[in-house]
């Protein structure tokens, strides 16, 4: 969007900036131009060109220090609640503690700064974490769509990066509906959904630490009674418990989806919608991704019909996450 700024001739700049100091923006970056510097302005002044021009917003000096310290060694950065996780290249382990220090110094937010150990492992998909800077603590509070979330990042799987698709499932959920949540984790999609929606929502996870912190942020949300956390294993709980019984079926695990593509089918009711997430390499399509659905669902006796997919982000230097809504009948 373009701001109003003074032009003024490269050799007469710096005695301008002086003299009009107070009516110069701090948060945008001047700009050069042919022989002339445009400062961006407040407000409009007399006696001086005004331009309108558009303008970068200025870098704070500790982070062009933070970017000049990690270039080519940041791969990437999760920042939950007030814990930042930073995924680094091989370093030494001064440099790693520098970066933590100058992250926690141009961030006032953060609190506390790990470093990913290695890949997610074990059936809760939980990452070993390495302390860098800050509290020496890992349980947090994070915010998404007016929902507080509380979980401890070393003892579940949590990802900030799913908040837009979280927020795309909100929007298609309607007044009235029973959702099926499962690999539920700390409950980001139920506590999201229920937050703006009369609906009633079970959430299964099989992680107990995970379960804990589910139950902790019903209350604290104040969403009992439209949230029934279920710990136990999907195969087991749904065919038993759950049989038929959503409107709609949240399955959020990418690595291993397809092996309870059968449990997703089960849980909807007729004419239910699943949002099935899984992983493809990158530049593939999912044509058999939805043979597999469609297999899934016969083996069930029932159909399933394809309503739409979509990259969801990036999981790797090979794959996606993509999500594939399917309607059961």
């Amino acid at each position: 969007m373009k701001t109003i700024g003074l032009k003024i001739e490269k050799k007469k700049a710096e005695e301008t900036r002086r003299k009009m100091e107070k009516y110069i923006r701090k948060d945008l970056s001047p700009k050069v131009e042919k022989g002339y510097v445009i400062f961006p302005l407040t407000e409009r002044t007399e006696g001086y060109k005004i331009v309108e021009a558009e303008f970068r917003k200025r870098e704070p000096q500790r982070e062009r220090k933070l970017k000049i310290l990690t270039k080519g060694i940041l791969s990437g950065m999760d920042i939950i609640g007030d814990i930042a996780i930073l995924e680094l290249k091989d370093i030494s382990a001064e440099k790693e503690k520098e970066i933590g220090m100058e992250l926690l110094k141009a961030h006032p937010n953060i609190k506390a700064v790990y470093k990913k150990l290695g890949a997610m492992e074990g059936k809760f998909r939980v990452r070993k974490l390495g302390w860098l800077a800050g509290e020496k603590r890992t349980v947090t509070e994070y915010r998404e769509s007016g929902a507080r979330i509380m979980l401890d990042v070393a003892k579940v799987y949590f990802s900030p990066r799913l908040s837009a698709e979280r927020n795309r499932i909100k929007e298609l959920v309607k007044d009235g509906e029973v959702v099926l949540s499962l690999f539920a984790g700390v409950g980001p999609y139920p506590l999201v959904i229920a937050k703006e929606r009369d609906v009633e929502i079970y959430a299964v996870e099989l992680n107990p630490d995970a379960v804990e912190y589910l139950k902790k942020n019903i209350e604290i949300n104040k969403l009992k009674g439209k949230i029934h956390p279920i710990k136990g294993d999907v195969r087991e709980v749904v065919p038993k418990q759950l049989r038929r019984k959503g409107d709609r079926v949240i399955m959020s695990l990418p690595m291993k989806g397809s092996e309870f593509l059968e449990e997703c089918v089960k849980g909807a009711k007729e004419g239910g919608i699943v949002h099935f997430y899984t992983l493809l390499s990158r530049g593939e399509k999912p044509d058999e991704i939805f043979k597999r659905i469609q297999k899934a669902a016969e083996n069930t006796g029932r159909t399933a019909g394809i309503l739409n997919w979509k990259k969801v982000r990036p999981y790797s230097p090979s794959k996606i996450q993509i999500v594939i809504d399917f309607r059961v009948t």
